[in-house]
């Protein structure tokens, strides 16, 4: 060893040549706690977002059958729907205050056609979204009947040939409208305002032989 003299030699008897010494300093402070814990915190963040719709703008509905649709939108917070435009009897428009609407029922007799609506969105950001929506009613489904007064029938007999329209569906009122009646392919006469779901002619002038009786209902 060199002889230092700013340095005493700490080098105990007996140590091996290479031996490296290490120090340990320790720092103490008042400050710093003897016991360090992780501290963590949270926080909620609100991502606001103007309504918009999402669902079609049509859809149709059939006289005397229950149907739905369903109005759907987006945006933060879940927007309040409303309607304006007159809907078709048995058919309502329910806000479910999740950003959605059901248009559904079962629209009554005489509620067949188009309906101008319009759907708005508020959800308090932004501007409301509005939408335009056409809902159609179409006609009930009918099943269309004809049967004679006399069959078989003689010659110069006055033969009544009533057509009756009756709906798929029940509890919806009558049918209205007019029934055409054929005989052997060729028209008779005009179209026959129904009365009570029917409508009817009589004939006296019928060939002998058969013949086929045809009614369209319109």
């Amino acid at each position: 060893l060199r002889d230092n003299p700013d340095w005493h030699d700490t080098l105990a008897a007996g140590t091996p040549l290479g031996t490296v010494l290490h120090t340990t300093a320790e720092i103490s402070s008042a400050a710093t706690d003897p016991t360090p814990t992780n501290n963590t915190d949270s926080a909620d963040i609100t991502v606001a977002q103007a309504p918009a719709f999402t669902s079609d703008t049509m859809t149709k509905l059939t006289v005397g059958t229950f149907g739905s649709f369903t109005v759907t939108t987006t945006g933060y917070p879940p927007a309040t729907l409303t309607r304006t435009g007159a809907l078709p009897s048995g058919v309502t428009f329910v806000d479910n205050g999740n950003g959605t609407a059901t248009l559904s029922g079962t629209p009554k007799a005489l509620t067949a056609g188009p309906y101008d609506l319009t759907f708005t969105a508020t959800n308090g950001v932004g501007t409301p979204a509005e939408q335009d929506f056409t809902l159609t009613v179409g006609g009930a489904r009918t099943t269309t009947s004809v049967v004679s007064s006399l069959n078989p029938s003689n010659p110069g007999q006055a033969v009544r040939l009533t057509g009756r329209v009756t709906f798929s569906a029940r509890g919806i009122g009558y049918p209205t409208g007019t029934i055409t009646f054929f005989i052997d392919g060729l028209q008779v006469g005009s179209p026959v305002p129904m009365v009570g779901a029917a409508a009817y002619i009589t004939k006296s002038d019928l060939t002998p032989g058969n013949h086929t009786v045809k009614a369209v209902y319109s």
